[in-house]
């Protein structure tokens, strides 16, 4: 109960609502924290539990140094809100030593919501690696980056029948390098390694750096759930979604190749398979050109941060008004739900 006189103090709310607050505050990477933490012993005491609530790490330094925090995290709050991302380009010769991320998804597994690993320069072995084999009890928001290689190697490591490691998990991220150009149906398999992990609570599926050239739009219909065409054979490994997918957003590099406009307009094939699929009722295909979708690390890790402030929805990264940052018209663009 407040004070009749006098200004009231921290010491005058309940517990609960202190709780609340601080948990709030401290939803930014961890910037709101360190600074409450120089105001007073008391300030200090009280936001400790949540310094590491909202965690955004872009350097071996940054991933060490949290390391040497996990008596604290364990004593907390847990880990909430994890982005991970390598900083340091390959020529610059720094790789992040792969026990150290392994380290950070161990301790951050039991209690992330909300995850974001573009770390891809680990010596000798793939973050995603253990990401596929780790239980995320709580995670909701999954955003990933994978290459080629990747995808072969965790192919060949984990089984399509598999443990449901994601049993909340309800949108799903998964990027390959733009300028890869990998097809369709190449990445498409390394996001069905994490559908197939997931419970039917998985809703949205976004993949992005890919080519829909005519060849592989085959490809696109069995994903979509739609009878095959024609009598190429499609890659045994490629299968439908789940039906509880509700959305399947494709980033989209070119849709033909050597066609100079790169996506600019969609390929009257896949176009049509949209189509076809929305009539039978079957998962919604949403095709976005990724030329300006890229972004570097530095964007990335911004964007993560707006999400945590409220600035941004946590579902931007799968609605398209979200993605693209301004409405596009609806005969070329499709809304997710």
């Amino acid at each position: 109960m407040l004070r009749s006189r006098g200004t009231p103090t921290l010491s005058d709310l309940p517990v609960e609502l202190l709780e609340q607050i601080f948990l709030e505050a401290c939803h930014d990477g961890g910037r709101t924290a360190c600074a409450l933490r120089l105001v007073c012993r008391g300030a200090r005491a009280l936001v400790e539990p949540y310094r590491f609530v909202s965690v955004a790490l872009s350097s071996s330094a940054q991933m060490e140094e949290l390391l040497r925090s996990r008596g604290s995290i364990a004593r907390g709050r847990g880990i909430r809100h994890l982005f991970l991302v390598e900083s340091k380009s390959r020529e610059e010769n720094e790789c992040v030593r792969s026990e150290i991320v392994e380290e950070i998804i161990r301790i951050a597994a039991p209690t992330v919501e909300t995850l974001t690993c573009l770390v891809r320069s680990v010596s000798n072995a793939f973050p995603n690696h253990w990401i596929l084999r780790t239980p995320f009890p709580r995670l909701t928001h999954l955003t990933c980056e994978l290459v080629q290689m990747d995808v072969q190697v965790l192919i060949i490591q984990h089984p399509p029948v598999a443990p449901c490691y994601f049993p909340a998990l309800q949108y799903l991220h998964v990027s390959f390098p733009a300028k890869s150009s990998l097809d369709l149906e190449c990445a498409h398999p390394g996001v069905g390694l994490f559908v197939d992990r997931a419970s039917p609570a998985l809703t949205h599926v976004r993949v992005s750096g890919v080519n829909i050239a005519g060849p592989h739009v085959p490809a696109l219909r069995v994903i979509l759930g739609l009878q095959p065409r024609g009598t190429r054979r499609i890659q045994g490994y490629i299968r439908a979604l789940p039906a509880s997918v509700k959305s399947y957003t494709i980033g989209v590099t070119t849709f033909c190749w050597g066609d100079a406009r790169a996506a600019e307009e969609p390929h009257p094939k896949a176009d049509a398979v949209r189509a076809e699929a929305e009539h039978a009722g079957r998962t919604r295909l949403v095709l976005l050109p990724v030329g300006k979708l890229e972004s570097t690390w530095q964007e990335s890790r911004e964007r993560w941060m707006k999400v945590q402030s409220g600035e941004l929805a946590q579902e931007a990264e799968w609605v398209e008004s979200g993605i693209v940052g301004r409405k596009r018209s609806k005969s070329r663009f499709r809304k997710v739900d």
